[in-house]
């Protein structure tokens, strides 16, 4: 049992490394948007969907061992019910790797939602001028001109 403790401690620590790398070419991202250098993003998200690739891979070996320890033979739905599993000793540890690997975890995923919001706002704002284009100040029904194109709500902003 002790020895699956420690390997499920060595699991977590690649879990948290890798979130640590994946959070940081999030952030990477983030500086391509801002920065308009939008031919860098192709680059950035190889990485991360290599990054995400390993991340699963940890993932499943660290559910394999949870099993292990688990009387049913299945994994706990939640890391922290992992550590009711394993010995009283390695609970401190677990419990400090669990929570760093939480707060790395929402760290990227607010990231991330950032980045998605940003990109969503620019399509949003090029949709917009596409169609202030498109209508070439036409006028539309009823012979009543094209209500006044509104500014896109954001050009840029910070993430």
């Amino acid at each position: 049992m002790s020895q699956t403790a420690k390997r499920i401690q060595a699991e977590l620590a690649r879990e948290i490394e890798l979130n640590r790398r994946l959070l940081a070419v999030v952030q990477q991202e983030r500086d391509i948007l801002l920065a308009g250098r939008h031919q860098r993003l192709m680059e950035t998200s190889q990485r991360k969907v290599e990054l995400c690739g390993k991340l699963a891979e940890v993932q499943e070996r660290r559910r394999r061992l949870a099993a292990e320890l688990s009387p049913d033979g299945e994994p706990p739905a939640r890391l922290g019910e992992l550590l009711a599993l394993v010995p009283e000793e390695y609970r401190p540890t677990l419990r400090e790797q669990v929570a760093k690997l939480t707060a790395l975890a929402r760290e990227v995923e607010r990231t991330n939602q950032g980045n998605r919001e940003f990109v969503q706002e620019a399509l949003d704002t090029v949709e917009h001028l596409m169609a202030v284009l498109a209508s070439g100040g036409r006028t539309q029904a009823y012979g009543r001109s094209a209500p006044q194109a509104t500014l896109p709500r954001l050009v840029t902003r910070e993430v």
